[in-house]
């Protein structure tokens, strides 16, 4: 029970990890998709980035659900080099418009916003790159459809 005039706070968890093989877009389509319908029941919201099989995933809702979906992606067998960068409470959804938005990009040279490539490129240092890793997910809160 929540006590008069007592804040309610989200958990938060953003992730990054490499796909074991390379996917398909029809499979990125399709894993959206049960993504999509998964988050909703479970009222998670977030957005995931994919970039030459790496992702970033930004996951947001109740912490018990949001750790049971993190659990499941890191025993799914199509992900590896799973790397925790932020996991704590915040005061509101900074992604509650979508179950899951979704941002592929495509060759090498195409167009990326700045700070992108840097950031999948280099080796991570954590405390450093928590922080970044968020200041990225943000600025494609209004890019993502």
């Amino acid at each position: 029970m929540t006590t008069p005039g007592a804040r309610s706070t989200v958990f938060q968890l953003v992730y990054v990890s490499s796909a074991r093989v390379p996917m398909a877009p029809q499979d990125l389509n399709d894993l959206l998709a049960r993504a999509r319908a998964s988050n909703t029941a479970a009222k998670i919201s977030g957005l995931l980035l994919h970039h030459d099989g790496n992702f970033m995933q930004v996951l947001e809702g109740e912490r018990e659900q949001v750790l049971g979906l993190f659990a499941r992606i890191k025993r799914d067998p199509r992900h590896h080099r799973i790397i925790t960068l932020l996991s704590h409470d915040i005061e509101h959804r900074e992604f509650d418009e979508w179950s899951m938005a979704f941002r592929t990009f495509g060759a090498p040279d195409a167009p990326r916003p700045e700070g992108f490539n840097e950031f999948f490129e280099v080796d991570l240092d954590l405390p450093e790159a928590a922080p970044r890793a968020l200041r990225l997910l943000l600025s494609f809160r209004r890019t993502v459809r």
